[in-house]
């Protein structure tokens, strides 16, 4: 009989998992352990010094996360994948590999925030702008940017500008928690008119302060607003 190449259904399904020895069952075990048995002494050095393949500690591995990874793997092409808990896990992974002593990642995003702080200080008049809490020294995720109330254009305006000119943003995550529709039909107790919370939600975004970017890409960012905030009058934020 050829061997036939499984298709993207069929991989999704049952790449990387084989059939238990003992039972027969095809579906991947959830294994709800946290230790694994070693042959002898010898065999658990092996496992520590990464000589051979094996499960040492659930958090590090388990057979059901290594039929994950060897399915993402397959269905990607890759030659293996990692399976992580979350994207800041994945992230973190990913840059202690990219990292080395030096980069100053920190101080990089520190300094383009200051960069932007700089630039669209001439702005307040339409903007309310990042503050660092007293006493802190953040090494800021982004740079938020807030409509003050009567500024003469509307948030969705700017966002569309920006999109037009490859500037990536995003709006702010959280704002009024209570009007995420997780919310609907919950009990919960609201404290004072969450107005700050609400404007956050409807006028706040943010741009980036990627340590990749350079001098030429945060005066781009710069001069776009600068562009349009001093433009033709707009649609004025509510």
């Amino acid at each position: 009989m050829t061997d036939r190449i499984p298709g993207f259904s069929t991989l999704a399904v049952h790449a990387g998992a084989q059939p238990d020895p003992t039972t027969g069952a095809r579906a991947t075990p959830i294994y709800q352990t946290t230790s694994f048995v070693f042959n002898d002494a010898d065999h658990a050095a092996s496992l520590f010094g990464l000589q051979a393949f094996g499960n040492i500690y659930t958090r590090i591995g388990n057979p059901t996360n290594a039929v994950l990874e060897e399915r993402v793997a397959a269905l990607e092409g890759g030659t293996a994948a990692l399976a992580a808990a979350s994207g800041h896990a994945a992230q973190v992974i990913v840059l202690q590999q990219l990292l080395t002593p030096g980069d100053e990642f920190i101080a990089a995003r520190q300094r383009n925030f200051a960069r932007l702080y700089a630039g669209l200080a001439p702005l307040e008049e339409f903007f309310i702008l990042p503050q660092a809490t007293k006493g802190t020294e953040p090494s800021w995720f982004g740079f938020a940017l807030t409509l003050r109330k009567g500024a003469p254009f509307s948030r969705h305006a700017l966002l569309l500008d920006l999109q037009e000119k490859n500037i990536g943003t995003r709006l702010l995550f959280g704002g009024n928690l209570v009007r995420q529709p997780y919310m609907k039909g919950r009990n919960f107790r609201v404290s004072g008119s969450l107005a700050k919370a609400d404007l956050v939600t409807e006028q706040t975004l943010w741009l980036g302060v990627y340590p990749g970017l350079g001098e030429a890409a945060l005066d781009y960012m710069i001069e776009a607003l600068h562009d349009f905030c001093l433009g033709a009058p707009r649609v004025a934020a509510q």
